[in-house]
């Protein structure tokens, strides 16, 4: 019979063999599942690329365009297709730089002259085809009129401040050697360069500050702190996707909407940008019931379906009065004419960098309607105070930023003028469009607009005023929701187009 020895060997190399047996069986298995899960994967990979060949057929998955831009907050992205379904229909191809306009190249065709359009979406004017754009009817009937090549060039981005729209004239429109700089000004646009950015990307902006009796300051500080939250760097990781998918598009379309029309979704975006600050905002939230209640009805509106592509007939043309627009148009002569023109304010490199401190955050905060039930005079007189000093402090940070302008024109040998934009909710405002900003309406900010282009001698005409004597009817059909149908595309040049002949002509 067999010792204790040899029995504790057989049985450890019966162990052994088991192991050896199991791990073989396992190895083979995973042999097995490999081919499974690379032909899981690759049949996946087959059905992403059918879906995107799909929608790019359709032509759907495509209004996303903008690009993170380290100082200007976002940018428009290069070499991308863009079909804009939110309001009218358009189909658009951004160039490599970034233009609607592929036959622009940056070297000036000789006896050309070259109008760079700066703005918002307004100026952008994405809801149309290009050639139906203010810009491009400005160009064919200023080349016609005037006899001589005329060369319009969009730089117009959506959601631009006139802080941004100053940046980019700097690092961009003027290596394209233009004569004429059209600003187009905006609802809003004054308050937009000291916003604090929010979850949208088309919110990030830097900011720009000029207190009486300083130098204008941009600061930048606002769109390097957004890229450090972890939204921003989820972005800039997926950047290739966010500019080739048409899937991640879809996406970016229902984001968007839901950002900013479900409260539920917007808090969800806020955490990811700013989550300590979010936090404490909604714990204070949490102690309303109400707060609950509408939470709950917000999480069942973001399990619908609101996606909506619509198309739109071109409206009838109304017929455009016959108006002394000239009166609206300046500068004024000014008093000292003939003397050299007022000092311009630049950006001080030096200066300390401007953010929006407490001081400056309590005046916005504090600036509510003085009307609100349960507010004493005592603090309807301190908001009606805080609300002054702000605006006041808005304007004249618009006037540094349009004087900074001016002077970098004169030096690169263009004229900078100045439109005052149509706008909807002053023409025919609909639910949801605000009425006033800090008590201003928009009237009031076009009014504060002209001044200043009357003091700084910058030529100036207002858009908005000849379409206030339209019937109700007539201006409705200027826009979509917010933005300019063909035809209102068609009023703006046709206002335009004697302002402009007149400043071409000008010895």
């Amino acid at each position: 019979m067999p010792n204790l020895t040899e029995q504790s060997q057989q049985s450890t190399l019966a162990r052994e063999t088991s192991i050896e047996k199991l791990e073989q069986a396992s190895l083979g298995k995973k042999k097995a599942l490999l081919p499974i899960v690379c032909t899981y994967l690759i049949w996946q990979l087959v059905a992403l690329l059918c879906v995107e060949a799909v929608l790019a057929f359709a032509g759907l998955g495509e209004e996303e365009l903008f690009a993170i831009d380290k100082q200007l907050g976002m940018t428009h992205m290069t070499d991308k297709s863009v079909t804009w379904r939110k309001e009218g229909y358009a189909k658009s191809y951004l160039n490599w730089d970034g233009l609607r306009e592929s036959n622009v190249t940056v070297a000036k065709p000789a006896a050309t002259y070259r109008i760079a359009l700066l703005g918002d979406s307004m100026v952008e004017g994405l809801q149309v085809p290009l050639e139906e754009t203010f810009g491009q009817k400005l160009e064919k009937d200023l080349s016609a009129k005037l006899g001589r090549p005329v060369q319009v060039i969009n730089f117009g981005t959506s959601g631009y401040s006139t802080v941004q729209e100053s940046l980019l004239l700097k690092s961009k429109v003027f290596k394209y050697s233009p004569d004429m700089v059209l600003l187009g000004y905006d609802a809003r646009d004054m308050f937009e360069n000291w916003a604090t950015p929010d979850q949208s990307l088309a919110n990030v902006r830097p900011y720009a500050l000029k207190l009486p009796g300083q130098k204008l300051v941009i600061d930048n500080g606002s769109v390097t702190s957004w890229l450090k939250s972890p939204r921003a760097r989820f972005l800039t990781s997926i950047s290739w996707i966010r500019s080739h998918s048409r899937i991640w598009g879809l996406i970016s379309a229902a984001e968007t909407e839901a950002g900013f029309h479900n409260p539920v979704y917007a808090a969800i975006m806020a955490f990811w940008t700013e989550p300590v600050k979010t936090m404490k905002k909604l714990t204070a939230q949490a102690k309303d019931p109400k707060c609950w209640q509408d939470g709950f009805n917000s999480l069942v509106a973001l399990a619908t379906p609101s996606f909506k592509i619509q198309f739109f007939d071109k409206p009838k043309a109304p017929a455009i009065p016959d108006l002394a627009v000239s009166s609206d148009v300046g500068p004024a002569t000014p008093k000292d004419a003939g003397q050299p023109a007022a000092k311009t304010v630049g950006t001080d490199a030096t200066a300390k960098p401007v953010r929006p401190d407490a001081t400056a955050k309590s005046q916005a905060a504090s600036a509510v309607a003085t009307a609100a039930p349960g507010v004493s005079a005592a603090d309807a007189a301190a908001n009606n105070k805080s609300a002054t000093v702000f605006l006041n402090l808005m304007k004249t940070t618009l006037d540094g930023l349009l004087e900074d302008m001016q002077q970098d024109c004169q030096k690169h040998g263009a004229v900078l003028c100045v439109q005052a934009l149509p706008s909807r909710a002053i023409l025919s405002p609909i639910s949801g469009m605000d009425g006033t900003t800090y008590g201003t309406s928009y009237e009031g900010e076009v009014q504060a607009l002209q001044d200043m282009c009357s003091k700084d001698n910058i030529p100036f005409v207002n858009v908005l005023k000849p379409a206030t004597v339209y019937s109700k009817a007539d201006q409705e059909k200027l826009f979509y929701s917010a933005h300019l149908t063909p035809l209102g595309h068609s009023y703006v040049a046709d206002i335009l187009k004697p302002f402009l002949i007149e400043q071409i002509t000008r010895k």
